[in-house]
């Protein structure tokens, strides 16, 4: 919201009464954040919310899309390459 927020923090520890937010070692606050995790929102590899499946699909779907056109130009090259083979005409020499 573009509000400067004021935080009463001290560069003289001498003036601080009590330590300035959550001291502590590093796996007592790991513990800590994995304590207040929410388990119902939390999904797993294998279960991924809906809207990464409708990404996948959309991907595949894509993939699909593009290889189609791929494969019919490469099937009419190779059929140019075929007629031209039987026509006896000369295939690898450069012009």
């Amino acid at each position: 919201n573009g509000k400067m927020l004021d935080v009463p923090f001290s560069n003289n520890p001498e003036n601080l009464k009590h330590a300035p937010g959550f001291i502590s070692p590093r796996i007592k606050f790991d513990n800590f954040l994995f304590s207040k995790a929410n388990p119902e929102f939390a999904y797993s590899m294998v279960e991924p919310p809906l809207s990464s499946w409708i990404i996948r699909a959309i991907f595949a779907l894509g993939l699909v899309l593009m290889a189609y056109p791929a494969f019919t130009i490469l099937k009419q090259y190779r059929t140019e390459l075929d007629s031209d083979k039987i026509m006896g005409k000369d295939t690898t020499s450069e012009v």
